[in-house]
């Protein structure tokens, strides 16, 4: 698997294009990664507000913008239930089957979760099942470049295999950025002189370069395929049960007494 440096979109409007086109055309789930102090809302936004004449259910849940996104809180969002402190059983299993059957009028569920990167252990796991249970599920996952960590673990190799692609945000710098561009843009195709616009174009890409580098990553045109953005690589074992569970995967499969007891022993930690 070849390393690759995330897409880099200097607009929101463009990644969530790119965001939509991933997960209604070509089936992916997607991360989308923001620096911190910034926000992913407006993309997730557009994105949920397209995804439905595309033949995909949203189902949208919002992370706290500190502390950690708890098992409880995010199946009490997905089933809409008031006060999480009073899950039950029921509400597992019925928010399993809220991420893993799309209901009359869809064919696919699109799970968007925003400051994702607070997912908890308990609560990443129940994303993932789900994700192991139904072909039909596609997941984006919105937060700040801690995210790949909270996905580095091995227990969660398939869910790293299922993220196909990431998205990445610009930072504050990288915003200003192209505002400069768009005037040496201008003045390149105004300028007299073949050497003026060689000049301009050489500083366009010095600055790019300087963005990138600020930063801390050069953009590139590459995809992130799965896996490069976590921190451990997957090991092919790993691979070989992902394909296996992807392959294997029924939808609508009911949550077993086993994983039952595995969730609520997880919300019982929290």
């Amino acid at each position: 698997m070849s390393a690759s440096h995330p897409l880099l979109y200097l607009s929101q409007s463009r990644a969530a294009v790119e965001l939509i086109s991933a997960v209604a055309h070509r089936d992916e789930c997607v991360n989308l990664i923001c620096q911190p102090g910034l926000s992913t809302a407006a993309v997730l936004d557009e994105a949920e507000n397209e995804l439905s004449n595309h033949g995909l259910r949203c189902v949208r849940v919002y992370g706290p913008a500190s502390g950690g996104l708890t098992l409880r809180n995010l199946v009490g969002q997905i089933v809409a239930r008031a006060n999480p402190d009073a899950l039950t059983d029921a509400d597992l299993k019925a928010g399993f089957v809220t991420l893993t059957e799309p209901g009359e009028g869809y064919d696919r569920v699109a799970l968007l979760v925003t400051e994702a990167h607070n997912l908890l252990p308990a609560a990443m796991r129940y994303v993932q099942l789900a994700c192991r249970s139904s072909p039909k599920l596609r997941v984006a996952l919105a937060g700040q470049p801690a995210l790949a960590g909270a996905l580095a673990s091995d227990e969660f190799a398939f869910l790293r295999q299922r993220v196909t692609r990431t998205l990445q945000l610009p930072g504050p710098v990288q915003g200003r950025a192209t505002g400069l561009l768009s005037v040496l843009a201008s003045f390149c195709r105004g300028a007299a002189g073949p050497r003026v616009r060689l000049g301009l174009a050489a500083a366009s890409v010095l600055l790019i370069a300087a963005v990138g580098w600020h930063q801390g990553t050069v953009p590139s045109g590459s995809v992130v395929r799965a896996g490069d953005a976590a921190a451990s690589p997957i090991r092919p074992a790993d691979k070989r049960r992902c394909r296996d569970d992807v392959l294997h995967a029924q939808s609508g499969r009911s949550l077993s007494d086993a994983e039952q007891t595995t969730l609520r022993d997880g919300c019982r930690a929290e």
